[in-house]
């Protein structure tokens, strides 16, 4: 190409690029995009829920159904990764960016800095929680204006917002708006020097180039307190709401501009223990078509189902509810990609008020049932210890949270002995008590014996007959940070002094601790005895099993976890944690495994799992359990 040749087309580039403008006209009370009206049908699809294989497939389906934009939150906290920024991988929202707008998808980019989503601590990134940003004393004023928050999030926005800016729809990309927070309206500190702060650093680094937005439930409070002045204002209401009560109440906050519903509910999150919630699609598409003829937008939350993998599941309550591995939410796209009946209802309702796309809708992954495969006990986790903690374990004089172990979730051993002091009162009946609460679950062993365990709320535990230098192990399982609420300050683990006693009797505080994070990962790659338990009583202690499968069709499957013996913990198939698996409690039965996105070179599959309460008949070592490998989820 010659240099006039090249000049042109970098000018005509130039020409097309500033052609492209997205506003909202308050006048008229639409959107503008490119000088035409616009009313938008969008949905929620989490990057940070799908594994980047089916990304495309999930996009395309999304466009397919006659949507205009993909929603999602970016949440902080998915791209810490070992202290440093990732954005390579399951974590490149740049390429998820570049996939949907190759698609014909716009994007809406939500959750600065906090996210929610059920999504463990909202987002937020566990660091905060560290003690010298946390200390008991002062504890961080977190989603308010405490200035060790503010620093953190400038610090995020400035790593964020350069990414996101090059993918803005004024500067030729796919996004046309970005949330600032996320239904803050509804947060107890109603911090308005927080969000003015928010909206001026955004609104800065992007150089006032993209519509940003709040959006709320409809509530009065909520949007009265989560609205900023100068930031176009949104709501939020399923299927049970009234259309014209939901947006007569949002146009006594935003009097002018387009209608939009930023969060219109196909279904909803499950905890553990609770039933499957599911959700009509005549319910759905009733107020959806309301909608569209009075000329609103529309989001639907959510659009495409997912997993929560590892440990990435939020928890709600005071009593901590923690949420389901999969997060299907009852969605027009399920967990694994399938499209549902609701899918084709959507389409319906959308097509008589805009044409579809030409384009056929993506057929459904391939599933397949594997059969039976049997686990083998390879003992407890007393004896690969070495294989769960490499690098040892961490000195303290008292326990230390998770937080400042450097612990997003899973487990963590605490080790102690009864001390010097103790020997005058030796072999009686004693108590543990810690300071504060366990968070959230703990069993409780003397010299590798179970003795009880401890919930969230409860301190204090009798360890029966002690003498000076028998060993204490309190193993803790975090159940996922709050993510909503007054409680986001939800440290994990033993946080605080530890003490025993007799009775009313002070002895002595508990101090030389060893503690030790479990890297099931580590574990899943690098299984190895590493200590003897000959002659320990195995009741209560967690196992580990792990199996082989060689996948002569390579296809997505579903964990079957129902056969009796599983009871709690989590499964990782070639080193990559499926999530947790609890079917005694359900609704979620089964753990989606989307094969083809695990192998590498050989259909190989590696199974280990780690299960916190053996059954009797799979408690002794060598002995075979089973699992079973179907071809559809069962859930509820």
């Amino acid at each position: 190409m010659n240099w006039w040749l090249l000049a042109v087309s970098c000018s005509l580039l130039t020409l097309s690029v500033e052609s492209r403008e997205f506003t909202v006209d308050y006048k008229n009370n639409v959107f503008l995009k490119d000088g035409e009206p616009f009313q938008y049908i969008s949905g929620c699809m989490h990057y940070f829920r799908v594994p980047r294989y089916y990304w495309r497939d999930r996009l395309r389906k999304m466009r397919a159904c006659g949507l205009d934009a993909v929603q999602t939150y970016i949440p902080w906290n998915f791209h810490v990764v070992d202290g440093s920024y990732r954005f390579d991988g399951e974590h490149d929202i740049a390429a998820f960016l570049e996939m949907a707008q190759e698609e014909g998808l716009l994007a809406i980019i939500r959750g600065f800095p906090f996210s929610d989503t059920e999504w463990d601590m909202g987002g937020l990134p566990s660091f905060l929680l560290k003690s010298k940003y946390n200390p008991r004393e002062n504890p961080i004023g977190l989603r308010t204006s405490d200035p060790r928050f503010l620093s953190a999030v400038k610090d995020w926005l400035g790593v964020i917002l350069p990414i996101l800016k090059q993918y803005l729809y004024n500067n030729g990309g796919p996004i046309i708006m970005i949330q600032i927070e996320n239904e803050y309206g509804s947060y107890y500190a109603q911090d308005t020097t927080y969000l003015k702060s928010l909206y001026y650093d955004i609104d800065t680094m992007l150089d006032e180039n993209v519509v940003l937005f709040t959006t709320d439930g409809d509530g009065a409070s909520y949007l009265e307190h989560g609205h900023i002045d100068g930031v176009f204002q949104t709501v939020d209401f399923g299927p049970g709401a009234n259309v014209t009560s939901s947006f007569t109440l949002l146009r006594k906050f935003q009097p002018d501009g387009p209608l939009v519903n930023s969060e219109y509910y196909t279904g909803w999150l499950d905890h553990w223990g609770e039933n499957h919630h599911r959700t009509s699609s005549e319910a759905i598409c009733k107020i959806f078509d309301e909608m569209l003829a009075a000329g609103a937008s529309v989001n639907f939350y959510m659009f495409t189902g997912g997993t929560n993998f590892g440990y990435w599941s939020g928890s709600n309550g005071g009593s901590i509810s923690q949420v389901t591995t999969s997060y299907d939410y009852d969605s027009p796209i399920s967990e694994n990609g399938d499209t549902m009946e609701k899918y084709f209802k959507i389409q319906e309702v959308i097509s008589r008020y805009k044409p579809l796309p030409h384009i056929s809708v993506p057929p459904n992954i391939t599933t397949i049932s594997y059969g039976s495969l049997k686990l083998t006990n390879q003992g407890s986790f007393w004896d690969h210890l070495t294989s769960l903690c490499p690098d040892g374990p961490v000195i303290g004089s008292s326990p230390l949270s998770y937080e400042d172990l450097d612990v997003v979730g899973g487990y963590v051993l605490y080790r102690t002995t009864v001390p010097p002091l103790f020997q005058r009162h030796g072999g009686q009946n004693v108590n543990l008590t810690l300071e504060n609460s366990v968070r959230d679950h703990a069993k409780i062993y003397v010299n590798q014996n179970y003795v009880g365990q401890l919930e969230r709320g409860s301190q204090t535990l009798n360890l029966g007959a002690c003498s000076e230098g028998d060993q204490i192990d309190i193993l803790v399982e975090s159940r996922g940070r709050l993510s909503v609420g007054t409680g986001i300050n939800d440290t994990k683990g033993i946080d605080g002094k530890a003490k025993i006693s007799i009775g009313t009797i002070y002895i002595a505080w508990l101090t030389n601790w060893e503690m030790y994070p479990l890297n099931l990962k580590n574990m899943a790659l690098n299984l190895k005895s590493s200590e003897q338990t000959n002659g320990v009583n195995m009741e209560q202690v967690p196992a580990i099993y792990t199996g082989t499968l060689f996948a002569q069709t390579v296809a997505d499957t579903f964990i079957d976890l129902s056969g009796g013996s599983w009871t709690s913990g989590y499964v990782l198939v070639n080193g990559f944690n499926l999530g947790k698996f609890q079917p005694k409690q359900g609704p979620q039965i089964t753990l989606y495994l989307p094969t083809k996105t695990i192998l590498t070179d050989e259909p190989i599959l590696h199974f280990t799992l780690f299960e916190m309460n053996p059954s009797p008949t799979c408690a002794v070592a060598s002995s075979s359990c089973t699992i079973n490998l179907i071809d559809h989820p069962m859930i509820g």
